[in-house]
Order: C-alpha cells, then structure tokens, then sequence
C-alpha cells in the first residue's frame, strides 16, 4: 500500500476530500542524478497542495488529519496503461503498416491510428475505473483535529 497523510477539507456521505502536500524525498535518494523526478521537483516546487478524493468509514470532520491508501498495483496498473499501452499499440500499427508495405504516409497513419486506439482505451479503461472502489483512495487512519474552528 502507499500511503499518504493530508487534511481533510471537505465531507462527502461515503468519502472525503483530502488536501495533501507533496514531499521530495530526492536529497536523500541515491539515484537523483540519474532521475527526472528532482527536476520536475525543482521547476514545480514541492509542497504542492493537491485534492484528492478518498473513499471513507471512518467518522471525520473537516480539519482531521488522516492517512489515506492505495494498493500499490493500482499504481503500478495505471502507469502501464497510461504510458506504455498508447506507445505499443502506435508501433502496432506501424509493424502492421510497413507489414503490409504501404506507402511512407500510409505508415505514418497506421503509427498515428494506433497511437489514438491507444488514447481511446486509456479513456475507456479510466471511465470503467472510476467506478471501481477497489482501485481508489481510502482513508485507512484518522488522527488528532489539526485546525480548530
């Protein structure tokens, strides 16, 4: 599981919203010359505030601190969909296209068609998705009011 600690800003009858900071674990990590990370970190600043909705049973009022998860295949899931599936069904249908032995543009449009096919079912996969309370955020532990009203 990966988790997170944030505040939550906002009730829902089932979930919450949390408010999280992102934190750069980069000074301390031994692979940072070599990652992109440090410098996304760099040009957009860490501590960031993001929202995120996070299914919830727990009681909560707005202001707690909580402590939300996410199966840590979720994650892995959703990157292979997102950054690897477009780029493989593009050199699909560019194999297919030079298979066939069509023309240059004609390749180059197999290329383009399989890279939108790919756009397409990360689309239609993150609809389907979103329904499912498997895959998304849940609050696994709700601590100490952190802004009293």
């Amino acid at each position: 599981m990966v988790e997170e600690k944030g505040i939550a800003v906002a009730i829902e009858q089932d979930a919450i919203w949390v408010e999280t900071r992102r934190q750069s674990t980069c000074s301390s990590c031994s692979s940072r010359s070599m990652c992109g990370q440090e410098l996304l970190n760099k040009l957009g600043g860490t501590g960031t505030c993001h929202q995120v909705r996070a299914l919830n049973r727990y009681p909560v009022r707005v202001g707690d601190t909580v402590t939300i998860a996410i199966p840590e295949q979720v994650i892995v899931k959703g990157a292979f969909l997102v950054y690897l599936l477009p780029l493989l069904l593009m050199m699909a249908g560019l194999v297919l296209a030079e298979w066939l032995s069509l023309a240059e543009g004609w390749v180059i449009l197999g290329a383009f068609s399989g890279l939108l096919a790919g756009f397409a079912v990360v689309g239609l996969r993150s609809r389907w998705l979103h329904r499912n309370q498997e895959v998304q955020p849940h609050v696994i532990n709700v601590g100490m009011t952190s802004v009293e009203h």
